[in-house]
């Protein structure tokens, strides 16, 4: 096995550019183990073979070149373990927020192919009985951070309430119902089950409804 290692040889080995390895030395995250003077070029020692694959390591793992620094200068065994294992706390944490993340991305995509499907057959006309419901005004219906936020709203009322199945439900004006690119929302709402009451309900008339899945 080979003592030290050139710079093109180090890059080749872990498929990096040269200037990554110089950057790091000039940001003091890995130091050559031998400079010459003479022709300028970098060495890299066995030991430093490994500290690079941590290095690349800590990248992909989202720790930023501070950070990357921070460690290498650390020299006490207790603290490096102590910085290691805050890291894989926060690792943990963005995992659990990625697979929030994707969770939601797949429903949208359901929901997207849904969408994509014969809309003639999602949007029907049903008989509905007198009923009651909750609205929240929308005060822009254009703004969807604020659909999306009433809808929040309202599933955080029915958590509070104990509602179990969430039956959401809404108003629009019938000139546009079936232009979905321009559906105007304008309050939405959930149907309250017949042993709850809540101030600022509503009742809808029992009669014939537009439903779009």
């Amino acid at each position: 096995m080979k003592n030290r290692y050139r710079t093109s040889e180090i890059a080749k080995i872990f498929n990096i550019s040269k200037q990554t390895l110089i950057f790091y030395h000039k940001k003091d995250i890995l130091v050559p183990d031998y400079i010459d003077d003479e022709n300028g070029y970098r060495y890299y020692s066995n030991s430093q073979i490994w500290d690079l694959f941590f290095i690349i390591t800590l990248k992909e793992a989202g720790f930023s070149l501070e950070e990357i620094k921070k460690y290498s200068r650390v020299k006490k065994f207790v603290e490096n373990i102590k910085f290691l294992e805050e890291k894989v706390d926060d690792i943990d944490k963005r995992i659990n927020e990625l697979k929030k993340s994707k969770k939601i991305i797949k429903e949208k995509i359901l929901c997207l192919k849904e969408m994509s499907s014969n809309l003639e057959e999602q949007i029907r006309v049903v008989k509905r009985d007198r009923e009651k419901a909750f609205f929240i005004k929308l005060k822009n219906p254009f703004d969807e951070s604020e659909i999306a936020e009433t809808y929040d709203k309202l599933k955080r009322i029915c958590n509070k309430n104990n509602i179990k199945n969430i039956n959401f439900i809404s108003t629009v004006q019938k000139n546009n119902l079936y232009k979905l690119k321009d559906l105007v929302l304008e309050k939405i709402g959930i149907v309250l089950p017949k042993e709850i009451d809540m101030e600022g309900q509503e009742y809808i008339q029992e009669g014939e409804y537009v439903v779009l899945k």
